[in-house]
């Protein structure tokens, strides 16, 4: 006998980023401003967030690994210091593979759980909301494509009330500068109710060859990745760009305490986007500045979560000290 399909309802959120409009914007300013660069929100279409799946696969990218052992060790304590009826949110939540083994230790201490990913790539996340409902059946599913503030308010509209756990894994806080990262966890604690946890993933500070190897890997899944942001241009707006006339690349930016992604043009060459009518110029080497990701120590941890207004609970962290699990709460 098979076994039926759990139904999952898909909460569709009106959100621009997923409009050729702002994306055509976006465009627009990006490749027309001195340094070029292009959002890295839209790295995350249905093909984008399938190769990023493949990247935390990667030998070289030890981040997924690193934080999966951390859940592993600590998803029990995590769901023992929660109230049963503590609805767990996701920031980003992909495949949701990670955050299974935190979903498996509230079901078994509860029996049940409600879950809410939120993610922009509404297809893939209907898809990985599905497999994750076929394996975890009693599991409330309810996912929300959408911008991460608007997921949450929706949360927090419909249910005031619950106390709230609220996950951000594989570091993407990174992806934000410092400050627009106090910024948004100030977002955050402006809509918590006393009490609410934010339990979030946060790459450190390490050797620059371990960082390096993590975003240049062997088999190029992470330049397709880049890529593919340029392959996005051409199939929604038009784009006339050549992907072997450009080279993904990836550096350390010591100053900074960040990695840098981009994509370099190989030769002098005008690219037209049809959608916008228009031509842009490139240089041989001037590149699109296309993606950050901050690295942090345990200090600059600890001073974020007190800038935004959070009590820091905890770090947990794996042996070689690569990557931190943090709790910070609203009291």
């Amino acid at each position: 006998m098979m076994k039926a399909t759990n139904t999952i309802n898909l909460i569709q959120l009106s959100t621009d980023i997923q409009t050729n409009n702002l994306f055509l914007q976006d465009i627009d300013k990006g490749l027309s401003a001195v340094q070029k660069q292009i959002p890295s929100v839209y790295f995350y279409d249905k093909k984008g967030s399938e190769l990023f799946e493949q990247i935390c696969n990667l030998d070289e990218y030890y981040q997924t690994r690193t934080e999966t052992k951390i859940l592993k060790k600590y998803s029990t304590h995590i769901a023992n210091s929660c109230t049963p009826d503590t609805d767990i949110i996701e920031l980003g939540s992909g495949s949701s593979t990670k955050t299974k083994i935190l979903l498996e230790a509230f079901l078994k201490k509860n029996g049940n759980a409600t879950y809410y990913p939120i993610d922009i790539s509404a297809k893939f996340l209907l898809e990985s909301s599905k497999q994750l409902s076929n394996s975890l059946n009693k599991l409330n599913i309810k996912p929300i494509a959408g911008r991460y503030k608007n997921g949450l308010e929706y949360i927090f509209n419909l249910n005031p009330h619950t106390p709230k756990l609220v996950i951000w894994l594989g570091s993407s806080i990174g992806n934000l500068s410092r400050h627009d990262s106090v910024i948004f966890l100030q977002s955050i604690y402006s809509i918590f109710n006393t009490g609410d946890k934010l339990l979030i993933g946060m790459d450190l500070k390490k050797d620059i060859k371990v960082l390096l190897e993590a975003y240049n890997d062997n088999k190029g899944i992470t330049a397709a990745f880049n890529k593919n942001l340029l392959l996005r241009i051409n199939t929604e707006l038009g784009g006339e760009f050549d992907l072997n006339l450009f080279e993904h690349r990836a550096i350390y930016n010591k100053i900074e305490g960040r990695i840098e992604m981009h994509l370099i043009s190989k030769v002098n060459q005008n690219i037209f986007i049809k959608a916008l009518d228009k031509s842009f110029h490139f240089e041989k080497q001037e590149y699109i500045h296309t993606e950050n990701s901050y690295k942090y120590n345990l200090k600059e941890i600890d001073e974020m979560s007190k800038k935004a207004g959070f009590k820091f609970e905890y770090h947990r962290l794996d042996n070689k000290k690569l990557f931190s699990l943090n709790e910070f709460i609203k009291i």
